[in-house]
């Protein structure tokens, strides 16, 4: 979600990493910032833990990559993107997963 050129919901097969996920997203649009981007995860008792991480020190080599769980949900944000922007897309984003019958 964010800042990507296709945004959307993806099946994970394999274990999938924050940048393969960022690619498969078509990549971080030219609002999009490399340094900042989201994972919300679901936490044991349905509540969500938030972290942000940098593409660009993965890209670089100066941080380790990290590697998603199902149910994760990755948010690249924007030059000027409020987290509470990125607060209310997620929100959205369960609500729709939810209506379609997703599993938490």
């Amino acid at each position: 979600m964010g800042n990507v050129a296709t945004p959307g919901v993806r099946v994970m097969d394999h274990k999938v990493s924050v940048y393969e996920a960022v690619l498969e997203a078509g990549g971080v649009s030219k609002d999009g910032d490399r340094k900042k981007v989201a994972i919300v995860s679901y936490a044991k008792g349905g509540k969500l833990s938030r972290r942000v991480v940098s593409l660009a020190d993965m890209e670089a080599g100066k941080a380790e990559m990290v590697y998603l769980t199902p149910g994760d949900q990755v948010s690249v944000m924007g030059k000027g993107f409020t987290l509470a922007k990125v607060f209310d897309i997620l929100m959205k984003a369960s609500s729709l997963r939810m209506l379609a019958g997703s599993p938490l």
